[in-house]
């Protein structure tokens, strides 16, 4: 488990053994908001003015990450007892899948960024990304269903970016997407996390033998 990217909120004296390229975010925000080309930045004085933005656009600290250049994936876990990650999904960029310094922006929300499934990666990757989401999954005690974000940098490394405790259910994202890769319709995939919730909360009926 290679674990997740250093990190610091910001405002805060800059470290001083600080690595570049890094990227600014909002700290609350979600759906990439406040994420644009600016975000990665390459030097202090480019670090100080997104930070800046960041503070002054959305009243908030901003968080500040090392950036990972590479691939990146998202893994949909489904349970509690034990939770269950479904196939890897890769994104996708500009249509390119090895995304290099490419990242999501908010204007890539609606266009320009794809999900691919299957991910087109080797078992053994497939297996540790699985692994990685399920204990980024335990870790924050998420209940019933959830999608973690994992970069993977050029030496094959992965990263937690985030874990989503509340991904979207469009038919367009992930569970969406995968419901059709695993043979589901969008209510088969909707019925299954309900059942989960349910089952954690013992409201399913009990029915005579």
């Amino acid at each position: 488990m290679k674990g997740s990217p250093l990190f610091f909120l910001f405002p805060t004296p800059l470290p001083q053994d600080l690595s570049f390229p890094l990227i600014v975010k909002p700290r609350f925000e979600g759906s990439s908001k406040g994420l644009t080309e600016k975000s990665v930045v390459r030097s202090p004085q480019e670090l100080r003015e997104q930070a800046a933005w960041v503070i002054r656009t959305y009243h908030q600290p901003a968080l500040v990450e090392e950036f990972i250049r590479g691939s990146e994936f998202t893994v949909a876990v489904i349970g509690n007892d034990p939770p269950e990650a479904l196939p890897v999904v890769r994104i996708q960029i500009d249509g390119k899948t090895e995304l290099g310094d490419l990242f999501y922006t908010f204007s890539r929300i609606a266009e320009g960024a794809k999900y691919v499934v299957p991910a087109g990666i080797d078992a053994a990757l497939e297996s540790r990304l699985k692994d990685l989401a399920i204990r980024t999954y335990r870790a924050v005690e998420c209940k019933d269903f959830g999608r973690v974000d994992i970069r993977v940098d050029s030496a094959g490394n992965p990263y937690v970016l985030e874990i989503n405790p509340l991904p979207s259910l469009s038919t367009e994202d992930v569970f969406g997407i995968l419901a059709g890769h695993l043979g589901l319709s969008y209510g088969d995939m909707i019925r299954r996390l309900l059942k989960t919730a349910l089952e954690r909360h013992h409201l399913l009926p009990v029915h005579a033998s």
